[in-house]
């Protein structure tokens, strides 16, 4: 039985008669009669009785219409799949990260989704969190994954991997392995990032439950990225506050200590920033789905 036959029978029945039908399909009304008569020999059935120049649908052909319809609605439900598909494998994704989860934890999730997906072409914007928040809220990515969750109207916020602000020094610091209180802190120069930043907007909120202030230490640099901060403590500038997922290898290598702080562990949320109302595309909501089962969501590195 083929679907373009089935589709002219809906049609002659929706349209009444077969030059309106062929006339809403594009096609000659010998051509319609034609299909129509390949239909009745295969099913074995009358479909429709000729009255002068009328035809009238018999029984048959009603309780035909039906299942017919079904028929074509759910082939046209798999043909949008198959259009989402072709989507998916074909289109182009928006993303955006602040400096954190893009340069330590989205590129694995990056790396698994070309896998699976090898034509979806992606770009990776990076930013302080406002600026990844903004984007996301401007509609210019789909999806952002940030290091704060900021109060915005229209935006969702989920949780999908765990981080920790250490405190790191250069390897040959006096207080390098030892725990610090913050009155000794407020001594030491202190290399910080920006405002916008999500590392800021965490470390800033630790030191608020402790009843002490930025502006209350030495800041002697405001940086625009992770990694400047870091170079800026191996050269000797001064102490800072940091992602473990950023200091992990400089600190493993030796070139960067760590001292205790006794706020106790600072444990920070990662998230994936979305827009409530805007539905995803099918290959933002499968980068969704796999940043959610590949993130990291227990104990940072």
């Amino acid at each position: 039985m083929e679907l373009r036959h089935i589709r002219l029978l809906c049609l002659i029945l929706e349209h009444g008669s077969v030059s309106a039908a062929a006339k809403a399909a594009g096609l000659g009304q010998p051509t319609v009669s034609q299909h129509l008569r390949s239909l009745e020999e295969e099913l074995g059935l009358l479909l429709f009785e000729r009255r002068g120049r009328r035809i009238v649908p018999t029984e048959a052909a009603l309780v035909f219409h039906p299942y017919a319809k079904q028929a074509i609605q759910i082939l046209e439900t798999g043909r949008q799949a198959l259009e989402e598909h072709l989507g998916l494998v074909r289109g182009k994704l928006r993303l955006a990260g602040s400096t954190i989860p893009a340069h330590y934890i989205l590129p694995a999730v990056i790396a698994s989704f070309h896998d699976k997906y090898p034509g979806v072409e992606m770009r990776l914007q990076v930013g302080d969190t406002k600026w990844v928040v903004e984007r996301v809220k401007g509609a210019d990515v789909e999806i952002g994954f940030v290091g704060a969750e900021l109060d915005q109207d229209g935006l969702s916020f989920e949780p999908f991997a765990q981080d920790e602000l250490i405190l790191v020094v250069p390897p040959d610091h006096q207080l390098a392995g030892h725990t610090l209180s913050l009155e000794e802190l407020k001594k030491l120069p202190l290399v910080s990032r920006e405002p916008g930043s999500g590392t800021r907007k965490s470390w800033e909120e630790h030191l608020r439950r402790a009843k002490v202030a930025l502006e209350d230490l030495r800041v002697v640099a405001e940086l625009g990225s992770t990694e400047a901060v870091l170079r800026a403590v191996k050269a000797g500038m001064g102490v800072a506050v940091v992602s473990i997922w950023a200091a992990k290898d400089e600190v493993m290598r030796g070139e960067l200590q760590t001292v205790q702080l006794d706020l106790g562990t600072m444990s920070r949320t990662f998230f994936l920033v979305r827009h409530k109302s805007r539905p995803l595309s099918p290959s933002a909501q499968k980068f969704v789905e796999l940043a959610m089962e590949g993130a990291p969501l227990g104990k940072p590195p």
